[in-house]
């Protein structure tokens, strides 16, 4: 249980997020950010890799549902795709202390958290699959992937944009995008599920971002955003 929540509320929580309900009567939002610029990397002693086989060897299992062989094979499937890359994190010593995919030209993306999909600008890079060892949450090390795989796409892949999509309910994660310098709220993406039925919208904040929505109407963006 996440520590300082009530029992209650992390079963709510959790109750809130399974597929049938989901289904039935919720409320989703997902916020797409950009950069378009390298971002400001903070001093560490991490080292980061590229598709680096003998940093993805020293992943240790954390949860009942990705194995440690299950792992190295998706990421081994992953890195022998084109334009395909995750980045890690790792200290000196110690297991992988985080990992977060990301592609290159990416042309589009389905985001089953709202049930839509995407169609990407020339030359955008996204960013998906981010995770952090237990035992290091809490030091910036999701913000520092964040960087690295926007300052990757930017630099070394060519990149006009790199694209991370994050669910706004999922607070850690909101804050640590929103932390993250250059990497600016471009859409929000929201569909509301009333028994099985949705209605989905988009509210489009940077115009300069063309991406093309293409399962829901855009909006004029107002008032405060996340």
């Amino acid at each position: 249980m996440t520590p300082g929540v009530p029992r209650h509320a992390s079963f709510i929580w959790k109750l809130r997020r399974q597929p049938f309900v989901r289904t039935l009567w919720s409320n989703r939002q997902l916020c797409l950010r950009v950069a378009d610029t390298v971002c400001a990397a903070p001093a560490t002693t991490l080292e980061f890799g590229i598709n680096d086989l003998q940093h993805l060897s020293r992943f240790e299992q954390t949860t009942s549902w990705l194995t440690r062989d299950d792992f190295l094979s998706l990421s081994r499937k992953h890195c022998e795709q084109r334009d395909c890359y995750i980045i890690t994190v790792v200290d000196a010593q110690g297991p992988l202390l985080g990992y977060g995919m990301a592609q290159a030209n990416a042309v589009e993306s389905h985001f089953s958290e709202v049930d839509q999909r995407v169609r990407w600008p020339d030359r955008t890079g996204t960013m998906f699959s981010g995770f952090v060892h237990p035992s290091a949450r809490g030091c910036g090390i999701h913000s520092m992937l964040h960087v690295a795989r926007i300052n990757f796409l930017i630099c070394e892949c060519g990149m006009r944009w790199a694209v991370g999509a994050v669910e706004a309910d999922n607070v850690s994660a909101m804050h640590s995008s929103q932390k993250t310098t250059n990497f600016r709220l471009a859409a929000i993406l929201e569909t509301r599920f009333r028994l099985g039925f949705p209605l989905r919208a988009v509210t489009a904040i940077d115009s300069t971002f063309d991406a093309q929505f293409l399962d829901a109407p855009l909006r004029e963006a107002s008032g405060s955003h996340p």
